[in-house]
């Protein structure tokens, strides 16, 4: 499907409008349906989904910060999409570019280029990892992505067991940071911690 469907999209525009977000279903309607099918196609085409290959699937809306429309959405949908379904499960194996194409069409319904605005095998070269004899995809540094979402994991186990906002300085100090890349990561989790610690209990 082309992307030139423009009173479509402008109609999906209007109906963000004022909104932060809007569900997908809302918004696009069943996608079994040949006109929801059409509609779900132009969303990914058009406007940045958050969660998207989940059933709690959300469009942003003019008013968040983060809405964007247009070739930069849809590139952020197929980084997503790529990420979530493919690339991360498949992990330092990666996943063969012709895939990706396809899966690429069976959400967007239109050629990769005509939709993100650049050849596939470029976009892939410039968000991930990119295999040219093997002509496969993974993603960058993904042993990278995996040791810090361990890290992640193990702080916030440290973190549930302190009882009080005071003790967690002490609880960064009983985990066992292997790297100086993991004390930078954990002092971020600490700030993040607190802003939230703190948001709960102004809003109490």
């Amino acid at each position: 499907m082309a992307r030139s469907s423009q009173q479509d999209v402008a109609q999906l525009r209007r109906e963000l409008a004022g909104e932060r977000l809007v569900p997908l279903t809302q918004l696009a309607g069943d996608s079994n349906t040949d006109d929801g099918k059409e509609r779900h196609q132009l969303v990914w085409q058009n406007f940045r989904i958050k969660d998207c290959t989940t059933a709690n699937s959300v469009v942003l809306g003019t008013e968040h910060p983060d809405f964007i429309e247009g070739s930069a959405a849809a590139a952020a949908n197929a980084a997503e999409l790529f990420e979530t379904l493919e690339l991360v499960p498949a992990g330092a194996a990666g996943v063969p570019l012709d895939h990706l194409a396809s899966l690429h069409g069976r959400y967007f319904g239109g050629g990769f280029e005509e939709t993100v605005g650049k050849r596939l095998r470029e976009f892939c070269i410039e968000r991930f990892e990119y295999d040219e004899r093997q002509r496969r995809v993974k993603v960058a540094h993904f042993e990278s992505r995996a040791r810090e979402d361990e890290v992640r994991a193990e702080f916030f186990r440290q973190l549930t067991q302190a009882a009080e906002a005071d003790a967690l300085k002490e609880t960064l100090g009983g985990i066992p940071w292997s790297r100086k890349a993991d004390a930078g990561l954990a002092a971020a989790l600490l700030c993040e911690a607190r802003s939230q610690r703190s948001g709960t209990e102004s809003e109490s």
